[in-house]
């Protein structure tokens, strides 16, 4: 499986944000990448599994994650089937170089799927696993950048550019037949963000995924959380840092009032701008698991079915306590719940492990 960590220095991922904020680039290029979050672990995770498609590996994996990514899974291998009946070529996880008029490689990516068809045209899907909708395809740079790549390397004449949000059922598509226009624009984002002058503009689908955001004037602005007068070393220094910080909980407890305001508006009204309230799926579950199991092992093996399972370490300890707290009072015996706990877990010693703990922040810890 390639590095997908690896960028461009003028990534296709980041052209919509320097489309929007040529100045985020300057403002980027020289900081670290921050710590992988778990939503984006998760969807390098589920970019993997889906590349990867086949044989008992994939079986097993697709067996441990959650009923919801399951979903997202299949649902992203059902759409990927309908496109790929009559393919010459189908590519998963493959690097495309996008180059200008002299064969210099102006960026470089890594395209999800790709179908090439013997009528010279091409399909390419980027999966997206996140909630939040992303620019349709019409208007997106980083699909722009990886048909025109297509282009040049396959000889196709159009390339239907889809993205595909399993999570929400969205889907947009967009099929990009201008080369030369592709490579023009593509080259005008680049030259802006390299000019001597820094052109910051504030905007949420600028900000939201950007490193500088933090530190950047214009979005401080915009968003009035970082006083203007506080300067680019402000995170280095321990006293501002302390009360941006201390700012920043207030302005969570704000957001949270606000949001609750909004959803309440919303249930009332139906909408508040573009904003409105999608119902969910619920959880799927068993009704009768005596008969669920008893099916099940007419089918697969104890062994096999086990690996079904979800114990909870409490839950089980608590049931074998009351069960030795009930069977000494059978005795005429009283036999207190905190004691039988600790006789239960003595038992089940052997088995229990302690995953790694995670360091959260607290105020007002011993030192």
């Amino acid at each position: 499986m390639p590095d997908l960590t690896i960028h461009h220095p003028f990534s296709p991922s980041s052209l919509n944000r320097l489309s929007l904020c040529s100045g985020s680039w300057k403002m980027t290029k020289d900081l670290p990448e921050p710590p992988q979050s778990e939503d984006a672990s998760e969807g390098t995770m589920l970019h993997a599994l889906i590349a990867s498609n086949d044989g008992e590996a994939f079986e097993k994996q697709l067996a441990t994650l959650t009923e919801e990514q399951q979903s997202a899974v299949i649902d992203c291998l059902s759409f990927r089937m309908g496109l790929h009946d009559d393919a010459d070529k189908v590519m998963s996880e493959y690097h495309t170089s996008i180059k200008d008029e002299d064969g210099n490689e102006i960026t470089a990516g890594w395209i999800d799927f790709v179908v090439i068809h013997p009528d010279k045209t091409a399909d390419i899907v980027d999966w997206k696993f996140g909630r939040t909708p992303v620019p349709d395809a019409n208007r997106n740079f980083q699909l722009a950048a990886y048909s025109l790549g297509v282009m040049q390397e396959f000889g196709v004449t159009a390339v239907t550019a889809h993205i595909f949000q399993p999570r929400i059922s969205q889907h947009t598509f967009y099929t990009f037949e201008k080369p030369i226009a592709i490579l023009v624009n593509l080259k005008r984002i680049i030259a802006q963000a390299q000019s001597d002058t820094i052109h910051l503009t504030a905007s949420d689908e600028a900000c939201r995924y950007c490193k500088a955001a933090s530190t950047c004037p214009a979005c401080n602005a915009r968003y009035g959380l970082v006083p203007a007068d506080i300067q680019q070393n402000m995170l280095s220094d321990p006293a501002k840092l302390l009360d941006l910080w201390e700012r920043a909980q207030m302005a969570s407890k704000l957001v949270d009032a606000i949001k609750s305001a909004v959803t309440d508006y919303i249930k009332e009204h139906g909408s508040l701008g573009d904003w409105t309230m999608e119902q969910r799926a619920g959880r799927r579950e068993f009704n009768d698991n005596e008969a669920v199991l008893k099916k099940a092992r007419a089918i697969v093996s104890e062994s096999e079915l086990a690996q079904c399972y979800t114990i909870s370490v409490t839950s089980v300890i608590d049931k074998m306590a009351d069960y030795f707290v009930a069977d000494a009072k059978s005795r005429g015996e009283k036999w207190l719940k905190k004691d039988a706990k600790k006789h239960a877990e003595a038992i089940l010693a052997d088995y229990i492990v302690r995953r790694d703990g995670s360091a959260v922040l607290t105020k007002g810890a011993k030192k």
